[in-house]
């Protein structure tokens, strides 16, 4: 229970990242989560089949941040080192790019204006993004893989949900724990293929 925790406030830290980048610091500042959460949403320590998806949205700014274990989207995770398996890893990262295949907004009128997509704990081959890396996973022997999506909506508040896609296109996540931030309310849910929605209002 303890690495629980330990896991479940880390994932808290990168929310509270997330959203000092959209601009809810004052907000942010209050945030307490893991308090109010329910018990069995804790997120265990680098648990395959789990992903972490951490949302922040302010005024017109939304970014959804996913995390994954390496395993679970290319089947292992140490360095890529043959053809095959840098070709999965190459794979893996275009699929993620697809940002309209890891979640569906519904209302806000919003278009994606980046995405940063973090590969580096499988290859070597250096990252047009690397510069911009936000995490490192040197603390442990485990790999993660890191997907950002930002967004612009010009009705954000419009905005009532976000349903996440991530299930169907790597079979191998099973469950996503997510976590969400907006100027007046927070929320963290433990997501299936089956209950895959996220509402916002």
């Amino acid at each position: 229970m303890k690495n629980n925790i330990i896991a479940w406030k880390q994932q808290i830290n990168h929310v509270i990242k997330l959203c000092v980048e959209v601009g809810i610091v004052l907000f942010c500042s209050f945030i307490h989560i893991h308090s109010s959460a329910k018990e069995g949403a804790i997120l265990s320590t680098h648990a395959h089949g789990l992903s972490e998806m951490n949302i922040a949205l302010e005024n017109q700014k939304l970014v959804i941040e996913l995390l994954s274990p390496a395993i679970d989207l290319v089947g292992f995770e140490h360095k890529a080192k043959t053809e095959k398996s840098i070709n999965k890893v190459k794979k893996v990262e275009t699929k993620l790019r697809k940002h309209n295949d890891i979640v569906s907004l519904s209302g806000g009128n919003c278009q994606l204006i980046s995405t940063f997509i973090d590969v580096s704990n499988l290859t070597n081959i250096p990252d047009d993004h690397q510069h911009h890396q936000v995490h490192s996973n040197k603390k442990n022997n485990h790999s993660e893989v890191i997907s950002k999506y930002d967004y612009h909506c010009e009705k954000i508040s419009e905005l009532s949900s976000i349903t996440v896609k991530v299930f169907h296109l790597f079979t191998s996540v099973k469950e996503v724990q997510a976590i969400w931030i907006t100027e007046i309310h927070q929320g963290a849910e433990r997501l299936n293929a089956k209950n895959n929605v996220i509402n916002l209002r």
